[in-house]
């Protein structure tokens, strides 16, 4: 059987010649598996229609079945080209879904046992509707990821007098505020940064930095940021990769070493047990960080291979990041060849890594 790559982003549903048929024959012939983002709450349903529709013929073919024929991981969020769509209502504050279940679980507790303050009572905060209709998504299907979302310094309305089609204050709200539910619901979250690396890095300082002041936040602070974070199509440079990584992994220092005494008769200097080796002094406890380069956005860059090497085998995923359903076989075997020559492995073993990485970025079983 032949192995088939999984394409960690892409936006075929968006395709004007991509048809439900066409997305799913990916599936068949070219994938083994694809994380479709959205762009808009306008096409939500897209994605997850086409999803369920893929998991509805599984169902009913046994073929499929027995081939574990690829997964389609819907992914929800606004991306910031598309911030300016939303209208003036989709950004009133309205009541959060969660507000809901806070109000039972706090009419739940015994008031005589223990004392109420006002952040206990209010699990969920009022949202604008964009965003609580996001969440809702989430709370309803625990295989949605979070994405694309992120930020843009490049996209203008008017390319002459360089203004942004979004503000960068607003859209670092929004990708503050999506963000905040791919850590509240713990799902992966994709990201799309364009010459804002220093403002992307302001709003995860002031995530890592927020307070835990209300209940709700107490009870998630040992989940302060999302489990997965993947930088797609990254255009940083391999410094900003280390830079990133040290940000987003929490470490903690490992257990000293264990030591004895030496026999009786020798000097009772402690030393190190025969079993223990040297070993770092730190290690990943926390969420892990990857990296996607897409054929028709990094390849054109000279230091695409050098930051491609710094990202490394354990954290890179393969992408296309294409509208058209047609175009994602040709661009796949592009990134393949070029990525596997980059580190002098074979497409295979490329293909097996990556494969392994998607899953483990997407939290696939």
């Amino acid at each position: 059987m032949v192995l088939l790559p999984f394409d960690a982003h892409n936006h075929v549903h968006l395709g004007s010649s991509s048809s439900p048929s066409s997305i799913l024959d990916l599936l068949n012939d070219s994938l083994s598996g694809m994380a479709i983002m959205s762009t808009h709450p306008r096409d939500f349903p897209i994605v997850t229609d086409l999803r369920n529709n893929h998991n509805n013929n599984n169902n009913n073919n046994q073929q499929a079945l027995l081939l574990d024929q690829g997964s389609i991981i819907p992914c929800m969020g606004v991306h910031p080209w598309f911030l300016h769509e939303l209208t003036e209502r989709d950004w009133e504050i309205i009541s959060s879904p969660s507000d809901a279940d806070a109000i039972a679980d706090a009419n739940n507790e015994n008031d005589d046992d223990k004392e109420h303050d006002d952040s206990s009572q209010n699990k969920g905060a009022p949202m604008p509707r964009w965003v609580c209709e996001l969440e809702s998504l989430l709370q309803a299907d625990p295989s949605i990821a979070v994405g694309e979302i992120g930020l843009d310094n490049f996209h203008f309305n008017d390319p002459v007098t360089k203004e942004l089609s979004t503000d960068m204050e607003t859209q670092m709200l929004a990708m503050e505020l999506q963000i905040g539910l791919a850590i509240q619901y713990q799902r992966p979250v994709s990201l799309h940064c364009v010459r804002a690396m220093g403002s992307m890095l302001e709003v995860w300082n002031k995530i890592l930095l927020a307070k835990t002041d209300s209940k709700q936040q107490k009870q998630q602070q040992q989940h302060k940021l999302p489990p997965r974070i993947y930088f797609h199509a990254f255009g940083g440079k391999a410094a900003t990769v280390i830079q990133l990584v040290r940000l987003l992994e929490p470490k903690q220092p490992k257990r000293p070493k264990k030591k004895k005494p030496r026999d009786e008769g020798e000097n009772k200097t402690l030393v190190a047990t025969k079993e223990e080796k040297p070993q770092s002094s730190t290690t990943i406890t926390g969420p892990k960080v990857y990296f996607g380069f897409a054929p028709i956005v990094n390849f054109q860059s000279p230091k695409t291979l050098d930051v491609i090497r710094a990202v490394g085998l354990e954290r890179l995923v393969l992408e296309t990041d294409h509208e058209e359903a047609y175009k994602v076989p040709a661009t796949m075997k592009e990134g393949i060849r070029v990525i596997s020559d980059a580190f002098g492995i074979t497409e295979e073993e490329l293909i097996q890594i990556t494969n392994k990485n998607a899953k483990e970025l997407y939290m696939i079983d």
